[in-house]
C-alpha cells in the first residue's frame, strides 16, 4: 500500500461497498499512516422487537407482550407489595 494508486483503489472499493448500506456513512481517504476514517450514523433501536411478539391468533396483524415482559411486570407488582 505504498503507492497512491493502491490507496485510491482501496478507498474506492470500500466507498463503493459502504454506498450500498442503508445507513448514512462518511469515509475519509487513507492517511499517510495507512489509516482510513469511517463514520456511520447511529441507528435507533426498536424496543418493540425485544418486548413484544407477533400475535398468535391474527398472524402478525397485531403484537402482544412477550412472556418475559409479562413476567417482569408481575415481578414488579409483587415486589411493590413486599
Amino acid at each position: 500500500m505504498l503507492s497512491e494508486r493502491d490507496r485510491n483503489e482501496i478507498f474506492f472499493l470500500i466507498w463503493n461497498e459502504l454506498s450500498k448500506d442503508s445507513i448514512r456513512n462518511f469515509v475519509l481517504s487513507i492517511s499517510q499512516f495507512g489509516l482510513m476514517e469511517i463514520s456511520r450514523q447511529q441507528q435507533s433501536q426498536n424496543n418493540n422487537k425485544e418486548m413484544c411478539i407477533t400475535c398468535q391468533y391474527c398472524n402478525s396483524d397485531g403484537i402482544t407482550k412477550s412472556p418475559c415482559m409479562i413476567c417482569n411486570e408481575i415481578y414488579r407488582k409483587i415486589s411493590g407489595f413486599l
